[in-house]
């Protein structure tokens, strides 16, 4: 004790220094080890990892594979196996997928009829892949081979394409290049000194990184195919290649499904050596930090270690607790030295700060997820479209919330038969026929109306695809869209359709009986005229005299017939004043009150004072008309009213769009006449026809009264509102646009004697009709007119520019061939602006083109005429 109690400071000092280090010493020893296992398991983990990801991008290269081949399985040209198609498609893919190294389309009996290298036909019968794809019916990987087509080490996908029965229509392939594709899935991201081997189920080398010569193409090491054929999809193992360099592996196995055999294995090797080196590093450090700071005296390496290591400590736990409690900020705040202390300080803020960063990651992609998944969700509601799974073997439905809320209550149901009772009854039997065809493996696609509550349908498109298990449909995934919006359009496209079909046919016939009565006026200005002229020369007391009246009387009925055919092509003679609807409708009633059945009672009621509309009294007498005999006749024999209405008021674009009159007529105040009746009324199929001309359900009917109303409202940019059943009689709204101001009385109708209209001078008469040139000539010269005619406008402007200023006025036809009456006209004033022309013409005035104001005529003068008439319109343009 003596003796130890007499050691100096520097004995007690070593001894403390040595007492300190042996600890320290085991604890380096012990560190050592440690670093060493955690190095031994960061590289096996660090292999396995590599592995594992190469192995990841395999599956969705395959996967990449699967959907390609999938989506050519469902185009026309490959279905069809149109084979200048199909090497089109292939080889324009092939230029966007640099990894193919061919894409082909077999027969089922292995025969390549289509090929995106273009290279002539082979037979890949043999072929794995050839085989499981026909066998399984399923996408099916292949195994190293050397292509046949580009002679490339290639690895082969395949998809069968089948009919509906399921049966092979063909076999798709996707050659991958396996340089190319090595090169993808290596990158260039691995150390120098690690090693990726690629080989498929049978042990052949596929790939390998970095490159050595005969490796690739020949079997595996059978030590390495048995370490990786153990039971774990992914595990790690030690062993020694070729190159007698000894590594920690980690492997990892490719399958096409989950529990399907392993196509394809991914290795990928790191040196014992290089993942050992960094804790050999540290261990040899630490030893000669130890040993320098045992040289230090005790004193000063108590002190100075002591306040050291404490106060980094401090830091250290400190920021650990930080970083516990999830502030993903917290640092160290030590300098990164090449000390214990500074490496731990760097390995804890590399460590928070990696971290940190995925921890941002993982926000970013939460908040992109949620995104994607937001704009799925809205793109679903534009397109209103939602998805739905069909679980075949309990039978339940699971609809998803944009379906739910596109369907409304029907969502609702989890069960098929629960569904289909909302479904309208035609639609069930065709709907559970394609749920039926999804479960045999075919595509399920139909359409089908939902009934709603309130009565309304709702029309959906329904696709599904099955998903299959060992060759068994376990579920159908779907899609359901609402194209209600689009079957309305499509309806109402086809109505539009109906309606200007219909449009041109009345327009067709219009233009027929406007044409047929034109000509028909010509022949009857000839009658009327010689008819009028021949009462004239007969004496008084002429038994003749009765015969011309029947003339004249037949004449006229054609005349009417004529109008009608021109009122319902719109161009019949107007002659426009303000109209008082009530009292037109109170005169033509009275007159007709004798002529209708004795059964049917008129009642009555008409505005006071009703707005005025501009219309010619005539043609709205002749509508009147054809209404109360129409109404008479639907009564017959039975006992029954008509009632007579007459009102105004404001219309809307929606009543508007009821009218029978084709074109649109704008929305505002209209003067009304509405003509009721109780008789039998008309089916759908006669109301839709009611305004044809040439229909009738009369046996003796011409089919012109309603085509005539029909005309003259059209002309008028009139309304038709027409309400009828069978049984339960029809009401007639005729609509005209009002003056907004009170009607006049009905106007009195004024003749004239033909002795008043006689005159002097000479009338240049022009038409290409010699009976009517004659009949004028005629007229004119018995009221003491000098008459020249002209057959066409050329020779009537010689004949006018040769005596110009000796006619006093001109009887101009309105057509005529060579040049028509407007072109005569036009012709006539560059010659004198002064010249008096009554213009003729079957067709109303209103529907006649006559250009400017200086090229308007005079008079206008409607065929057929009466010789008063003629000589008023002589006397009417001579004196404007």
């Amino acid at each position: 004790m003596k003796s130890f109690l007499s050691w100096s400071i520097r004995a007690y000092l070593m001894l403390i220094v040595a007492v300190a280090v042996t600890p320290a010493l085991l604890m380096v020893a012990v560190l050592g080890v440690q670093l060493r296992h955690e190095a031994i398991h960061d590289a096996e983990m660090e292999a396995l990892r590599i592995a594992q990801s190469l192995c990841a991008q395999q599956e969705y290269a395959a996967d990449s594979a699967r959907q390609l081949l999938t989506t050519l399985a469902e185009l026309p040209a490959v279905r069809h196996r149109d084979e200048a198609a199909c090497n089109t498609l292939l080889a324009a893919l092939l230029k966007q997928n640099a990894w193919y190294a061919n894409l082909l389309v077999a027969e089922p009996d292995g025969m390549i009829f289509a090929l995106g290298t273009g290279e002539p036909r082979f037979s890949i019968a043999d072929r794995k892949f050839f085989r499981d794809a026909m066998a399984t019916r399923a996408f099916s990987s292949g195994e190293y081979v050397i292509s046949r087509s580009t002679n490339k080490k290639v690895f082969h996908f395949a998809y069968p394409v089948l009919d509906d029965a399921g049966d092979p229509l063909a076999v798709l392939i996707a050659a991958f290049d396996l340089d190319y594709f090595g090169y993808l899935m290596v990158g260039g991201r691995l150390s120098s000194d690690f090693t990726l081997t690629l080989t498929d189920h049978k042990g052949i080398v596929l790939f390998r990184h970095p490159a050595t010569p005969g490796i690739e193409g020949h079997t595996d090491m059978p030590e390495m195919m048995a370490a990786m054929s153990a039971p774990l999809d992914s595990d790690t193992f030690v062993a020694t290649e070729t190159d007698g360099v000894r590594r920690f592996y980690g492997y990892s196995k490719a399958r096409m499904a989950p529990g399907a055999p392993v196509y394809m294995y991914m290795r990928c090797g790191i040196p014992v050596k290089t993942a050992l080196a960094p804790a050999s590093r540290a261990a040899i450090q630490s030893m000669a930090w130890l040993s320098g700071a045992a040289l230090l005296t005790l004193a000063l390496a108590w002190f100075i270690s002591s306040a050291s290591i404490l106060r980094r400590l401090r830091k250290l736990i400190a920021a650990s607790d930080r970083l516990g409690t999830g502030d993903m900020t917290a640092r160290s705040l030590l300098p990164h030295g090449r000390g214990d202390f500074g490496r731990l300080a760097a390995a804890f803020d590399a460590m928070a700060q990696t971290l940190e960063i995925r921890e941002r990651e993982r926000d970013a992609a939460e908040r992109d997820l949620r995104e994607s998944e937001r704009r799925l969700a809205e793109a679903q509601r534009l397109a209103k479209l939602g998805n739905w799974e069909y679980d075949v073997s309990d039978e339940r439905l699971f609809w998803s919330s944009e379906a739910q809320e596109l369907l409304g209550p029907a969502c609702g149901e989890s069960t098929l038969e629960g569904f289909v009772q909302h479904l309208h009854a035609d639609d069930v039997a065709p709907f559970l026929s394609a749920i039926g065809t999804a479960i045999a493996g075919g595509l399920l696609e139909t359409e089908c109306r939902l009934r709603a509550a309130d009565g309304s349908e709702q029309n959906l498109y329904i696709k599904g695809i099955p998903n299959q298990e060992n060759g068994r449909t376990t579920r159908i995934l779907g899609a359901i869209q609402d194209v209600t919006e689009r079957y309305n359009a499509e309806k109402e496209r086809r109505k539009l359709e109906a309606q200007v079909q219909h449009a041109q046919k009345l327009e067709s016939l219009g233009i027929l009986a406007g044409g047929v009565a034109h000509d028909f006026n010509n022949l009857l200005a000839g009658i009327l005229g010689n008819a009028d002229l021949a009462l004239l020369d007969l004496p008084p007391d002429s038994p003749a005299r009765r015969s011309v009246h029947h003339v004249l009387a037949a004449a006229h009925r054609a005349a009417d017939l004529t109008k009608q055919m021109l009122a319902y092509t719109g161009k019949s003679a107007f002659a426009v004043q303000p109209v008082n609807i009530s009292a037109l409708v109170q005169e033509t009633g009275e007159l007709l009150a004798a002529s209708i059945s004795k059964k049917c009672a008129l009642r009555y009621e008409l505005e006071d004072a009703p707005p005025a509309f501009e219309g010619d009294p005539t043609q709205i007498r002749q509508v009147i008309m054809n209404l109360i005999i129409n109404a008479s006749e639907a009564i017959g024999d039975r006992a029954g009213s008509i009632t007579l209405r007459t009102y105004h008021g404001f219309y809307d674009r929606l009543q508007l769009d009821r009218s029978r009159v084709s074109g649109e007529a704008r929305p505002g105040e209209y003067v009304g006449l509405e003509v009721a009746d109780t008789g039998c009324g008309m089916s759908a199929d006669v109301l839709d026809r009611v305004f044809d001309p040439f229909f009738s359900t009369k046996f003796t009917g011409r089919g012109l009264g309603m085509a005539a109303v029909h005309g003259i409202i059209r002309a008028h940019r009139g309304v038709i509102l027409v309400d009828s059943r069978e049984g339960e009689g029809t009401t007639v709204q005729a609509l005209f646009p009002s003056l907004a101001r009170p009607a006049p009385d009905a106007p009195s109708e004024k003749t004239q004697s033909f002795s008043s209209l006689r005159g002097e001078g000479t009338i240049l008469v022009v038409d290409d009709e010699a009976s009517v040139r004659l009949l004028a000539a005629t007229i004119l010269e018995r009221a003491g007119f000098s008459v020249v005619a002209a057959s066409d406008g050329r020779e009537a402007c010689k004949l006018f520019e040769l005596r110009s200023g000796a006619f006093r006025a001109i009887l101009l036809d309105m057509t005529m061939p060579i040049m028509s009456g407007m072109e005569t006209l036009e012709a006539l004033r560059r010659i004198d602006p002064n010249v008096k022309v009554i213009l003729s013409s079957g067709f109303n005035v209103r529907e006649i083109d006559l250009g400017s104001a200086g090229q308007s005529p005079n008079a206008f003068l409607q065929k057929p005429y009466r010789s008063a008439e003629l000589l008023a319109a002589v006397h009417a343009a001579i004196a404007s």
